[in-house]
């Protein structure tokens, strides 16, 4: 193999967008060589794939340097593709995927004399590193509901003009190496002040760790990240009063998922500042672009398995999921001290819980979830 191609598909310069019902997405899939050793680009071609609904033809490309891998009929006789154009082909059971996605330059220098095209003369040092394309464009549209897309591109061809030829009498070529693929992520979401729609963990469910918890809130739109203030997390008291004292800052806060989602998340180099077997409420504190909302969740240290107690089965679940390498334990509720592994110290911290922590702690009273 020569290069690898590493390709991108991206809208508004990015592998995830959000967009409202029913918009018009504009997409483009960008790629580059992972070295300079070839004189670039000779062939390309993949299939792409949308999974919200029909997918239309791409479009033509009618700029250098992409323009030299076209045929069209009547329009240039320069490079060579499929049938159906360098658009991609479509497939009568296949309203939603392109086949074959490209085309091909005139390595060959094939001239009219012999055959009528390809006719182009060969451009080198095409897509070449720091120097990427946009391979091609097109648009789709967004379906009338809030749901999560995909437009994700598959079996990646190409071909590059090796960096020893001189084009004389033809340009020699070899096979590229499929590199990096990243593909494109659509959220669909509604206008409006945007709702929490879920967290994680949920409603009455508990934080687990020691320290290095965190919050998913997960809302129906995008939202913007809240100020000082705005997001309070505050122990509950009974008759539906709260502590006076604010946590928040405990936790730094961070957007995800198209900015559909925040996470809150302690630090792991000390303690929690979360008392354990307290509950306390997550709300919303002017955050403008939000509805109001309250998550009400428990502490309760070494609890795997989302029953809100410590028991033998938690240390049990430890034991099946151990994992020694770091990062195996992000966001995974057997990472007890948050150092995110699965080890036995983490059996050790629950075996230490495992007399106090039997009872579940009972809620405050006066306090319910919003919504």
């Amino acid at each position: 193999m020569a290069a690898n191609l590493n390709v991108s598909v991206q809208a508004g310069g990015s592998n995830e967008i959000t967009v409202p019902p029913g918009a018009v997405v504009q997409y483009e899939v960008i790629g580059v060589l992972s070295d300079d050793l070839t004189q670039g680009l000779a062939l390309v071609g993949f299939d792409l794939t949308y999974d919200c609904g029909d997918l239309p033809q791409a479009d033509t490309p009618t700029t250098p340097p992409m323009n030299n891998f076209v045929y069209e009929e009547g329009v240039t006789t320069a490079g060579l593709n499929n049938p159906q154009g360098y658009k991609g082909t479509k497939l009568p059971d296949e309203n939603n995927t392109l086949r074959q996605v490209g085309g091909a330059q005139n390595t060959i220098k094939n001239t009219a004399e012999n055959a009528p095209f390809p006719t182009g003369t060969p451009m080198l040092n095409i897509a070449q590193p720091g120097s990427p394309v946009v391979l091609v464009t097109g648009s789709f549209t967004a379906p009338e509901i809030a749901i999560e897309c995909h437009l994700n591109l598959f079996n990646l061809f190409a071909n590059v003009i090796t960096g020893d030829t001189t084009c004389e009498p033809f340009c020699k070529t070899e096979q590229a190496g499929v590199g990096n693929i990243s593909n494109l992520t659509i959220f669909v979401v509604p206008g409006g002040d945007a709702d929490l729609v879920s967290s994680s963990p949920a409603c009455g469910q508990s934080l687990w760790r020691t320290r290095g918890n965190f919050i998913l809130l997960s809302f129906d739109g995008p939202v913007e990240l809240p100020a000082a203030g705005q997001i309070q997390v505050r122990e509950l008291l009974d008759s539906g009063m709260y502590s006076t004292t604010d946590l928040a800052s405990n936790f730094t806060m961070a957007l995800e998922a198209g900015g559909t989602r925040l996470r809150l998340q302690e630090g792991t180099t000390s303690d929690s500042a979360l008392i354990n077997r307290r509950w306390y409420g997550i709300t919303e504190n002017g955050w403008s672009g939000v509805n109001g909302f309250k998550v009400d969740v428990l502490v309760q240290r070494g609890d795997v398995n989302l029953e809100n107690r410590v028991s033998s089965a938690d240390a049990s679940a430890i034991n099946n999921a151990l994992c020694a390498q770091l990062g195996c334990g992000d966001d995974r509720r057997e990472d007890i001290n948050g150092d995110r592994r699965i080890s036995s110290a983490d059996r050790s911290i629950v075996n230490g819980f495992l007399t106090g922590g039997a009872v579940i702690p009972q809620k405050p009273g006066g306090h319910a979830c919003n919504p």
